[in-house]
Formats: structure tokens, C-alpha cells, sequence
């Protein structure tokens, strides 16, 4: 899963603690003996969602999806030079080509990443490979 996609769940989970966090503010706000709380959707809604997003979360971790890694030295004997066959290949015979590789990911979350992207004839990119593209370039870097 993407870091891009974790940081949005986190974002909502952020977003409907605060909503929920609103929500029942109002209804502290009531007598207790007020049902109004355990009947509204929209707060049992929102506690299924949090109950979700804290459980894939909770999944993330225990996986170890969160762990840092160093795969550098295996990227550089082994992938890449089978990268430099591929390179030339697709080149010599213009077949748009998008590939990115990972190799490295820090304590704080951040990836280090190879990323190759080759154009078709014409400069052209298969629509897919555009937005994918999109998706992995991090302003301030070139592809």
C-alpha cells in the first residue's frame, strides 16, 4: 500500500475524530437520560469507521508494513543491470516503459526509489502509465 494512502486514512481517521469529537460534545451537552446519542447514524457511523480505519492501522503494524529497510545493494547487482537491458531494449524499439523500485524506506516513513519512465513513439504515454506516473513523482525530483 501506498504511504500517500496511509497518510489520507490517517487524515480521515483524524478527521472523524474531530467530527465525532463535535458530535458528542453536543450531546454531553444533554440530560443523561437523553437516548438521542445511542440513536443518531450519523455517531454510530462514524464509530464503525474509526473502529475500521483504527483496525487497519493496528494490521499495518503488526505486518510490519511500517518497518524501515535497506534492499540498496540488492537493487544495484542484481535489478539493475537487468534495468540497463531493459532500458535499451524498450528504447531501441519505442515501447513506453514506467517502472519504480523501492529500495529503501527510513524510520520516519520516507522511500528512497528508482524510477524509469520512457515514452512510446511520438513521446506518447498510454493513459494508465501517465497517472501512474503522476502518482509516483515527487515534486522536486526528475523521472
Amino acid at each position: 500500500m501506498d504511504d500517500r494512502l496511509v497518510d489520507q486514512a490517517r487524515a480521515l481517521h483524524r478527521k472523524l475524530n474531530n467530527a465525532a469529537y463535535d458530535r458528542l460534545c453536543f450531546y454531553s451537552r444533554l440530560p443523561f437520560y437523553d437516548k438521542r446519542a445511542e440513536t443518531d447514524p450519523y455517531v454510530a457511523r462514524i464509530d464503525r469507521v474509526l473502529g475500521r480505519s483504527a483496525r487497519r492501522i493496528l494490521r499495518r503494524q503488526e505486518v510490519g508494513l511500517d518497518k524501515p529497510f535497506d534492499k540498496e545493494q540488492i537493487y544495484d547487482e542484481q535489478i539493475a543491470p537487468l534495468m540497463a537491458q531493459i532500458i535499451a531494449i524498450c528504447t531501441e524499439h519505442q515501447i513506453p516503459t514506467l517502472a519504480s523500485f523501492a529500495y529503501r524506506r527510513d524510520s520516519h516513513g520516507e522511500y528512497d526509489h528508482c524510477t524509469t519512465a520512457l515514452p512510446g513513439p511520438d513521446n506518447r504515454w498510454p493513459e494508465s502509465f501517465a497517472s501512474a506516473r503522476r502518482m509516483i513523482y515527487t515534486p522536486g525530483t526528475e523521472l
